[in-house]
């Protein structure tokens, strides 16, 4: 597949811009967009690929993690990821777990599955001079999302404390103490959990549960789309990032409003967080398709360096 120029451009800018700093030690300024999808069973099980992938590369994002990439391979990843521009690729085939994926515009380094003491392990690498962490989080079990946030928030206390640039992003399944507001308004979906045997074990003490998301605010992390979109006129995106109209019960807009809820982010380390330049959560104000494409609504960050 032939690249834009637009494309080619940008990538050839960005390798010049890191040469030079690495070169000369002079700061250079180079924008960088960050994003997080998961893409519901590897693009709404394969039905939405064409358009998902048509779709990532309209945005043109330098860094992109993904999760629920089923039926994907490092090699099938390594194709569709050209689509969209992206040299550079790794897959994760969690198990147990759904595979997780990170592709970028640059070089990919000190990969690490992050899989000590818990069931679903974490993606951590280095892209860019900046440190990711991918997760995927366990859904309906509260007590396994606890066990995880414990194992890895060493890892990100250490990364933090060395003074490394860091990301950490994907599905958390946890909500935040930020959009208490939000949380509040969900009163019929916590019956409905508080109803299923199943659901409540995401609970804690028959409440929403919003510790978890708590922990990486402790640890200095900045929750990026919170604080560039509180207070602006694009505010009412934070009512969530899941699920979207594909989810079987959100059978209309007012109904899906009813349930959304934010448990995708992009947190960044606190020597990040004055480089945030911009950060969204894209869903059907920007593009109708994305009601087809997956459960959740992407969301992107963008650091000017």
């Amino acid at each position: 597949m032939k690249y834009s120029l637009s494309r080619l451009t940008r990538q050839l800018y960005i390798v010049l811009m890191l040469l030079i700093i690495s070169l000369t030690g002079t700061a250079q300024a180079i924008t960088l967009k960050v994003m997080s999808y998961n893409v519901l069973y590897g693009f709404n099980h394969g039905k939405q690929l064409a358009a998902g992938s048509e779709w990532i590369a309209s945005q043109q994002p330098d860094f992109l993690a993904l999760q629920e990439m089923k039926g994907f391979s490092s090699e099938r990843l390594s194709e569709v990821a050209k689509r969209w521009g992206h040299k550079h690729s790794y897959f994760y085939q969690r198990k147990p777990g759904l595979p997780l994926a990170f592709t970028s515009r640059l070089p990919i380094s000190q990969i690490e599955h992050l899989d000590k003491r818990i069931k679903r392990g974490f993606l951590h690498l280095e892209s860019g001079g900046i440190n990711f962490i991918v997760v995927h989080m366990t859904s309906q079990k509260l007590t396994a999302r606890q066990a995880e946030t414990a194992y890895i928030s060493g890892i990100i206390k250490q990364l933090i404390t060395d003074g490394k640039k860091l990301i950490v992003l994907g599905d958390f399944n946890a909500m935040s103490p930020l959009d208490v507001k939000r949380i509040v308004s969900l009163q019929p979906l916590l019956k409905e959990m508080r109803d299923s045997v199943k659901k409540r074990r995401n609970l804690n003490n028959n409440q929403f549960d919003t510790s978890i998301l708590q922990s990486y605010y402790d640890l200095g992390l900045h929750d990026s789309s919170y604080h560039q979109l509180r207070g602006t006129d694009k505010a009412h995106k934070l009512m969530g990032t899941f699920p979207t109209l594909v989810a079987k019960k959100s059978t209309d807009r007012q109904v899906q409003k009813q349930r959304l809820q934010r448990i995708d982010y992009i947190l960044s380390s606190p020597n990040l967080a004055n480089k945030i330049f911009a950060a969204d959560i894209v869903n059907w104000h920007d593009a109708k398709i994305l009601d087809q494409i997956s459960d959740h609504y992407p969301v992107v960050m963008v650091l000017d360096l």
